[in-house]
């Protein structure tokens, strides 16, 4: 997918999350992932894309990368789904 397209992408993805057009939101997030486009950290807990994170989190070495990633992050705000997948990757790797 060329910058543009990837551009439009993550703006129709911020749009649907604001105003909650959930189906939409889904499809993009796919989207997304399968074109490994990566996003922050910081956006990823805060939008709660847990198949983006998933993707994220399997590109990481070592449980010390994750470590150093979630010290500059408010761990309290992140959703249940997310701590999970933190959780089980410090227990893989």
């Amino acid at each position: 997918m060329d910058i543009l397209m990837r551009r439009i992408s993550i703006q129709l993805f911020f749009l649907s999350k604001k105003y909650q057009l959930l189906n939409v939101a889904q499809i993009l997030e796919r989207r997304l992932v399968l074109d490994e486009y990566l996003l922050s950290f910081k956006t990823i807990f805060a939008y709660d894309l847990n198949h983006l994170l998933a993707m994220r989190l399997r590109k990481l070495k070592s449980s010390e990368e994750l470590t150093s990633i979630l010290r500059m992050r408010n761990i309290d705000q992140m959703s249940g789904e997310a701590m999970k997948q933190c959780v089980k990757f410090f227990f893989e790797h």
